[in-house]
């Protein structure tokens, strides 16, 4: 008797310990922590400092660095120093481990839709707030943690139709780099876009394949979504082919990558160009260019930086309409406000937000992609990029 009474109590204690383990563990899957415990706030970026997009990663440095230039320090209760810190995204876990616990939000280029998906997957644990400037995967708008300030799928397909529309193009042939779920809710979104339009296009998936269509031959345009770094073999062969219809690209931040001979007539989406109605862009050209280079020569790239970095400052800033909008106990005038700031507090501040950056207005919806004020189209003209449209999207 006193056996079995022994053995059940056993069994009631290791019970207990497995059902207070799996409580932890569900506590701790989500993690939420303070960004601001110490003298310096962190801010992270993950960049593909190394390999095809490495030019670009360096054009979004420099923007991110830029604005840490005018904005190293941040007043809250007191003073702060911001530090930035810049990993190279095939050094993931070093990432994971430096920012996972302390930085206020990471900045991320992820060129492609396995970085992005790898990033998101890594910070799934954890509300670290993710900003990317890309938009390669519909992981960033299914995670509650990220963000993307570049332009989404609605925007380029509503902008690409209007040109295609204006230009009097009637067929056409829609290349995607890959096949995945975003790919395929981007193929839906135009073939319904364009009938809708009277345009009609063929569809064809090139990933893992050689060639391209046969009747690709006949089509008067060619847009092509995906990564700039497949993009660019796809034009090659394109062009190789003798095709005459006019080749489309889906967004680039760093129209650079394309300009030269190899990719002369080539037409792209942009969010970034030099325009007087853009009062805070032109003033930001002007004044980057004093320091760094011929306003000509900077991208949506350095844009991209300065805005996700002073976005993020933003939100900080506005510490105590933070807690506002979270629903914070404390009043807003009351002499105990913490400084405290979860990294759940910055979300919720996000999700808020309206800052006038200098891409665009920043405002995100309830999938976490920002929405488009002006959108434009360029072309490759004698190895430089030239605007040939502007969509107004604001109305």
């Amino acid at each position: 008797m006193k056996r079995s009474l022994a053995f059940i109590l056993i069994v009631l204690i290791l019970l207990t310990g497995a059902l207070t383990a799996c409580d932890n563990q569900e506590s701790n899957n989500i993690a939420d922590y303070m960004v601001n415990a110490t003298d310096t706030i962190h801010i992270g970026a993950i960049l593909p400092l190394k390999g095809d997009n490495s030019e670009t990663a360096k054009r979004v440095e420099d923007g991110l660095k830029y604005a840490s230039s005018l904005a190293k320090k941040i007043k809250i209760d007191k003073t702060y120093e911001i530090e930035l810190i810049i990993k190279d995204i095939t050094d993931l876990d070093s990432a994971y481990n430096e920012f996972s616990s302390k930085a206020a939000a990471v900045i991320c280029l992820g060129t492609n839709r396995e970085n992005t998906d790898s990033i998101i997957e890594k910070f799934s644990n954890t509300k670290t707030p993710l900003i990317f400037l890309d938009n390669f995967s519909d992981s960033i708008s299914k995670a509650a943690n990220a963000f993307s300030i570049s332009i989404s799928s609605n925007y380029q397909v509503s902008a690409l139709v209007r040109y295609i529309t204006e230009k009097g193009y009637k067929n056409g042939t829609l290349i995607l780099c890959e096949e995945n779920e975003s790919t395929k809710a981007f193929e839906d979104l135009f073939i319904k876009t364009a009938n809708n339009s009277s345009i009609t296009a063929a569809t064809y998936y090139a990933e893992g394949k050689k060639g391209l269509p046969d009747d690709i031959e006949n089509s008067e345009f060619i847009f092509i979504n995906g990564p700039v770094s497949d993009c660019k073999g796809l034009i090659q062969t394109i062009k190789h082919e003798g095709c005459k219809g006019e080749i489309i690209l889906s967004e680039i931040i760093d129209n650079t990558s394309l300009q030269s001979e190899n990719f002369e007539g080539v037409t792209f989406i942009n969010k970034f160009e030099y325009d007087n109605e853009n009062f805070i862009g032109s003033d930001f050209l002007n004044q980057y260019a004093k320091i760094n280079t011929s306003s000509a020569d900077i991208t949506a790239a350095e844009a991209y930086g300065y805005d996700a970095y002073m976005l993020l400052y933003e939100v900080l800033s506005a510490h105590s309409n933070l807690m506002s909008a979270v629903n914070n106990p404390k009043s807003e005038n009351s002499s105990n406000i913490s400084t405290d700031i979860n990294a759940s507090e910055i979300i919720s501040a996000l999700c808020e937000i309206t800052f006038h950056g200098v891409t665009d207005d920043i405002i995100f919806d309830e999938s976490g992609l920002s929405q488009v004020k002006f959108l434009y189209v360029d072309r490759i003209e004698s190895q430089e990029s030239v605007k040939i449209a502007k969509y107004n999207f604001s109305n």
